[in-house]
């Protein structure tokens, strides 16, 4: 049995939790080969910030709602409007315990264990606030009061688990584990389920010949496999900013997304996830809609090629808001979720892997990098 505890940017890094790391720990974890520990203070700091979440997004709704009552409309259409607007503010109140519920009913469906704040536990941490012990970066560092009381539960499961595996994407709470042979560290998830002992897992219980033989076939169909994570690919790039890693307060952000292009695809770095799930990496390129600020005096210095390409409106005395049509190199992993049932024959061809390829689930797991293309001389 492995045991595993994760902090809360765990969580927050996917808190409906229903990418392919999540479900492959739910998996281990209900088939009783992994242990998930949930320190109370990890479920407290996630559901007040989904509950600060959706308080914020409730009262931009409202807000919303408000400013279309100011608009010139038919009378009928604003009283509407007022009715509408009256019922959103309590969307917050009453959808307010809905996320500890859903919560703790997946913690339990997982036979998760839950560790209270120990009594003992008060002490301890202002022990360390005070010393600056781990995971203080240094003395009476408010910010990792937290933290430390999660450090106290790891300390506590660390005496019953040998090695103990701790996710958590702080390094405060890494680095002092890092070399210990008590713990197994992680930055992510996904890192995790990327491990040779969980993979062992994965492989052993849940693992099938061939599936190994269908995710092969993937680099072979490229033209299914852009068709169908083009809506997929819309919803997560959209809104985004794209960044080429230097400061720029331009604020490039995707205001459109075109039909994926070029994708790429490597089965060898599949990463299995167990019960005909798993995620592969892949490289694609897409032309997307930029809108951004930009300085007048740069827009007037700019290439008249690319200028050409640039819609401008005036947005101060300094900047304009503009747009601009912008290839966009993209990496990430694929979700490739298909029946498991249907692979059992011992022996199986290539039309029929094909066939249960395209029966099942292919969608975007996660985007790791988003950069712009390039043209000769930018």
């Amino acid at each position: 049995m492995i045991h595993i505890v994760a902090d809360t940017t765990v969580y927050r890094n996917d808190p409906k939790r229903e990418k392919a790391a999540f479900k492959a720990l739910a998996r281990l974890a209900q088939g009783k080969h992994v242990t998930l520990h949930i320190p109370e203070i990890v479920r407290r700091e996630f559901l007040s910030q989904e509950e600060q979440f959706l308080h914020e997004n409730a009262k931009a709704i409202e807000d919303a709602l408000h400013n279309l009552t100011k608009r010139p409309m038919d009378p009928k259409g604003i009283e509407h409007l007022k009715k509408v607007a009256g019922a959103s503010a309590d969307i917050a109140k009453k959808l307010g315990p809905s996320a500890s519920k859903e919560f703790d009913a997946w913690a339990k469906s997982i036979l998760a264990k839950d560790h209270p704040i120990a009594p003992a536990h008060g002490a301890q941490v202002m022990d360390a606030y005070f010393s600056g012990a781990p995971p203080f970066k240094q003395k009476k560092n408010r910010n990792d009061i937290p933290d430390s009381f999660v450090w106290q539960v790891i300390q506590d499961l660390a005496k019953a688990h040998k090695p103990l595996y701790v996710v958590s994407g702080d390094a405060g709470i890494r680095a002092p584990l890092q070399g210990n042979k008590n713990f197994e560290v992680f930055a992510s998830l996904e890192d995790l389920i990327a491990s040779p002992a969980i993979q062992a897992l994965l492989q052993k219980h849940y693992a099938s010949a061939n599936f190994s033989a269908l995710l092969a076939l993937l680099p072979s169909q490229i033209g299914f496999l852009e068709k169908e994570i083009e809506g997929p690919l819309v919803d997560e790039l959209a809104g985004k900013m794209v960044s080429d890693g230097e400061e720029d307060d331009s604020e490039p952000t995707i205001t459109g997304v075109d039909s994926p292009e070029d994708l790429e695809v490597d089965p060898d770095e599949a990463i299995d996830h167990g019960s005909g799930l798993a995620i592969v990496p892949f490289k694609l390129k897409v032309e997307c809609g930029i809108a951004f600020c930009i300085d007048k005096s740069d827009y007037y210095t700019m290439s008249e090629e690319r200028s050409e390409r640039v819609a401008i409106e005036p947005l101060n005395d300094h900047r304009f808001s503009a747009e601009e049509n912008r290839t966009v190199l993209v990496e990430g992993w694929l979700s490739v979720q298909i029946d498991p049932a249907k692979l059992q024959a011992e022996k199986i061809d290539e039309a029929t892997l094909l066939k249960v390829l395209k029966d099942g689930d292919i969608s975007i797991d996660s985007i790791e990098e988003m950069k712009f293309e390039h043209a000769a001389g930018e």
